[in-house]
């Protein structure tokens, strides 16, 4: 008899929207603390890519800011990787530092509470100008594409770039992140630029604003951000975390150094479309970014495509500020608005004919397509006894189930247009086998 596996539901206490790169969560990430970020990253739909040059370069208080204080996802692109750097920890350089000083760079990353991107040109040390820079990087070319590729896949409404383009910047690999930035944002909204990235499936996209860092003490009409804050839910302020992300740079001889207490000011200045008239509260000043408005980014003819399921959004984002009242009171009571959804995840399992289960294998990723069936909140898996999937499950490996299911395909006048109507679940868990053979026989009979 084919041998089964039980899959527990896991899908409302997961905050797997934050960075967990050395694979255990943060303290903040689970609990209390883990539910209260994930209610408020379902409020929004802000999306902000912060562009450095170097590993180290980041904004980790303002990052930490966005992401665990506002529910911002937010996404860090470091052009290197720091090989040309100096290493106060040993005497690897080059690609091994590059290496070490990327691994750094995600573990702070889970502090800050981002994911990452890197583009292909290199570190090659200390530069005097944006010219020099590019001129060892062949030009623009290169780290140009790999900015619109990861603007035209992650689509953030802002992006902060940490330096001005500016001979104020310093370091040139600093002065050409800050001109690239500027290029990638006109360049990732015009399809003519990087067409074989078009051709390949991404679409165009049009960043709303460019912010950068770096900014003279004496400029006006600025977004000026407090890191210098603390939400109830967590231990630390933002600064604070930033800091302490940074001191897992140690080829930086990066120390936790605790900023001082009370307010700490980040400032960025907007530069395009056009420059600030006035200051600002937010990055995200004059975008409508509230869960329930999500259609209203699209054009009148898209719409109406969606016109019948903006109820079901609206009912969404309700849901989702009942659950954030409830958790006030105690933590269970958050569960109840949330799992109100249940039903419309059961339709979806219990409609579905199979199921993509994935997992990792001695380093390598696997998709495998099977059948299953649900049982309350049991799932059940098929699989065969000597298969690469069942002997990792029972290893105990994180599990991740996936249904879709198509609707129907949308077809426009535009091939940029064309979309389809899906309902998908994403069941996250691990998975034990199935010995008694009562159970077994029950879960035969379900699937």
């Amino acid at each position: 008899m084919h041998k089964f596996l039980q899959l527990l539901f896991a899908l409302t206490l997961t905050a797997s929207a934050l960075a967990q790169q050395s694979g255990q969560p943060l303290p903040m990430d689970t609990g209390r603390s883990g539910i209260e970020q994930m209610l408020t990253k379902l409020r929004t739909t802000a999306r902000l890519m912060q562009i450095t040059a170097h590993p180290d370069d980041e904004d980790g208080g303002m990052l930490a800011l966005e992401s665990r204080g506002h529910g911002v996802t937010v996404q860090l692109m470091t052009l290197t990787r720091g090989d040309g750097g100096q290493n106060k920890t040993g005497a690897h350089f080059s690609d091994e530092l590059g290496i070490l000083r990327t691994l750094e760079l995600l573990e702070s990353g889970r502090y800050y509470g981002v994911s990452q991107r890197f583009s292909r040109v290199a570190d090659f040390g200390f530069s005097k100008t944006a010219d020099e820079t590019f001129q060892k990087w062949g030009g623009h070319q290169v780290a140009l594409a790999d900015l619109v590729r990861a603007i035209r896949t992650f689509q953030p409404d802002v992006v902060a770039a940490r330096f001005t383009g500016t001979a104020r910047d310093g370091h040139g690999h600093h002065q050409a992140s800050g001109i690239l930035a500027r290029e990638a944002v006109v360049a990732a909204a015009d399809p003519n630029q990087f067409p074989e990235q078009i051709k390949e499936g991404l679409l165009p996209w049009k960043v709303a604003k460019l912010y950068h860092d770096n900014v003279p003490p004496d400029e006006k009409n600025l977004v000026r951000l407090d890191a210098g804050t603390k939400l109830p839910y967590l231990d630390r302020t933002f600064a604070e975390l930033g800091s302490e992300g940074y001191s897992h740079q140690k080829s930086q001889n990066a120390t936790y150094s605790p900023p001082p207490p009370g307010p700490s000011i980040r400032r960025y200045k907007l530069s395009w479309p056009s420059e600030a008239k006035q200051d600002e509260s937010d990055f995200f000043d004059g975008i409508e970014t509230r869960l329930e408005h999500l259609f209203d980014r699209l054009s009148p003819g898209e719409r109406e495509l969606f016109k019948a399921d903006v109820p079901k959004l609206q009912e969404a984002a309700k849901q989702i500020d009942l659950a954030a009242v409830a958790l006030k009171k105690d933590q269970p009571s958050a569960a109840v608005p949330l799992l109100r959804g249940r039903k419309t995840i059961n339709s979806i399992l219990d409609e579905a004919l199979i199921c993509h289960l994935g997992f990792v294998a001695d380093g390598r990723p696997f998709v495998i397509p099977t059948i299953h069936a649900r049982d309350g909140d049991t799932l059940y898996v098929h699989g065969s006894p000597g298969s690469r999937m069942l002997r990792a499950a029972k290893e105990g490996v994180d599990i991740c189930v996936t249904v879709t299911l198509l609707d129907g395909l949308v077809l426009a006048r535009s091939v940029y247009n064309h979309s389809m109507n899906y309902r998908s679940v994403v069941v996250l868990g691990r998975a034990r086998e199935l010995t008694d053979r009562d159970e077994k026989l029950r879960a035969m009979h379900r699937v």
